[in-house]
């Protein structure tokens, strides 16, 4: 049977520069299965984050297939693409991108009240999500009010509120000290095996890639 989460098949990705055309994607094709955790490695420039995007939905190949659970999201219009990426995938950056007017909890129920929950449900189920990061202690809080582990645990909150099938992280621990690499990386890991969650982690770190199942590395 197969259990592919997702399938790629000859992305290509060309963008123009100058007078010249730089192709940063050339004929990828790959999959992942549910609940495996996979690392992009590869030097700055070589793709990881355009990859990232396509697979999110948040860019499109000039050609080739995305396909989630069978589905080829290169094929929706940008509405679609935007419901289909706030049910099935969760997204942390490395600067985390939380709202600085919103509190913790309420950054993280923003994702549930995109997709037309209540304001009281949503926070309901981010009260419970906030805890599962160590961070019930903090929901009050604003991003600046929080040190850089915590801005990344409510970002990683965030990410599962919906619960995706997937999370896809870009350099998620460039700002974080080692101890805090290790704990983002047990708390990530963690939270995959409970929700059996797909990771796809862009990465320099080898304190992150090597916890992980597979490693991706693209030239």
């Amino acid at each position: 049977m197969n259990n592919d989460l997702i399938n790629c098949v000859n992305i290509n990705k060309t963008y123009d520069q100058a007078d010249e055309q730089l192709t940063v994607l050339s004929n990828l094709s790959f999959s992942v299965k549910e609940g495996e955790r996979i690392g992009l490695t590869g030097v700055s420039g070589c793709g990881k984050s355009t990859l990232l995007h396509i697979l999110a939905g948040l860019d499109l190949p000039d050609s080739g297939e995305v396909n989630f659970n069978g589905k080829d999201i290169v094929l929706l219009d940008r509405d679609d693409r935007a419901k289909f990426r706030n049910k099935n995938i969760g997204f942390v950056y490395q600067f985390h991108h939380l709202l600085p007017e919103f509190s913790a909890i309420e950054n993280v129920a923003l994702p549930l009240w995109l997709s037309g929950k209540s304001k009281e449900n949503s926070l309901k189920e981010a009260k419970d999500i906030l805890d599962k990061v160590d961070l019930k202690a903090k929901e009050g809080s604003k991003p600046n009010q929080l040190s850089g582990g915590e801005r990344q645990r409510v970002a990683i909150a965030r990410s599962i509120i919906n619960k995706p099938s997937s999370i896809l992280m870009d350099e998620p621990t460039g700002s974080l000290d080692r101890k805090n690499v290790d704990n983002f990386m047990n708390l990530v890991i963690d939270l995959s095996q409970d929700l059996n969650i797909s990771l796809i982690i862009a990465t320099h770190d080898k304190n992150v890639s090597s916890r992980l199942d597979r490693l991706l590395n693209l030239e």
